[in-house]
């Protein structure tokens, strides 16, 4: 995609080198890094769109740094690991990754779910013009006590109390559940609806962005919007306290 930006972090340089020319020939702008200081130092100095990221570093541990970089940033994140059962990979979706590919992998594949997720996530920056809200309304979803979903920021606001900030899959997720209306929305109906956005393929990763965006929730306000319906799913109703 032209102009996309994308952070590679990687340890393996000859990886390296193939995943970064092969997503520039599809039009990506790559910068590749190989340490954890070099990751965190490029964060620092310059913009990106998505991050692809190894777990097994030189001088740091990548799930320590996912859960670091998370507090100051909320741009999307691959993890591409050979580390692989679903106590990692919860746990990697529990720190805020976005998707989760185990190595070895299909190229084809990777650049398919990073474009996927690059064109979902400039969708859902937009407002939905089929809402009959008003203008200023249509880029707003109210929650509970002055806290509204802002769709141009992509976050959780309040004129008074501030932000709370969002990563691409809680934010879509958010999103997804404020649209049903109220409605009970159920896990197959989340992973149907956000597979391709927000890289949900199994029911422990909609566990986990549930866990995160109430944990979000309750740490800005106390409380949180989201309500779990027994052997039903979920849906934004009532407020639920920790």
């Amino acid at each position: 995609m032209q102009g996309k930006r994308i952070l590679l972090l990687e340890d393996d340089h000859h990886l390296t080198g193939i995943v970064s020319e092969f997503l520039q020939n599809y039009g990506y702008e790559v910068t590749v890094t190989h340490t954890g200081k070099a990751f965190s130092d490029q964060l620092v100095s310059a913009q990106f769109d998505l991050i692809i990221m190894d777990l097994n570093l030189p001088d740091a541990d990548g799930i320590e740094l996912l859960c670091s970089m998370r507090q100051h940033h909320n741009m999307l994140v691959f993890i591409v690991s050979g580390r692989q059962g679903s106590t990692v990979r919860l746990d990697c979706f529990e720190k805020g990754a976005d998707a989760y590919i185990t190595k070895p992998f299909s190229l084809l594949e990777l650049e398919l779910q990073v474009r996927n997720a690059l064109v979902r996530q400039d969708r859902y920056a937009q407002p939905d013009a089929s809402s009959p809200q008003d203008a200023k309304a249509i880029h707003q979803y109210p929650l509970f006590d002055g806290w509204y979903v802002c769709t141009k920021t992509q976050s959780v606001q309040h004129n008074q109390d501030g932000e709370m900030s969002l990563t691409q899959g809680e934010y879509q997720l958010l999103l997804f559940l404020l649209r049903a209306n109220g409605s009970v929305v159920t896990r197959d109906q989340i992973i149907e609806g956000l597979s391709e956005s927000a890289r949900l393929t199994c029911v422990e990763s909609v566990n986990a962005l549930i866990y995160r965006i109430r944990k979000k929730f309750i740490k800005h306000c106390g409380i949180s919007p989201l309500v779990t319906v027994s052997g039903a799913g979920y849906r934004v109703g009532q407020k639920e306290r920790s």
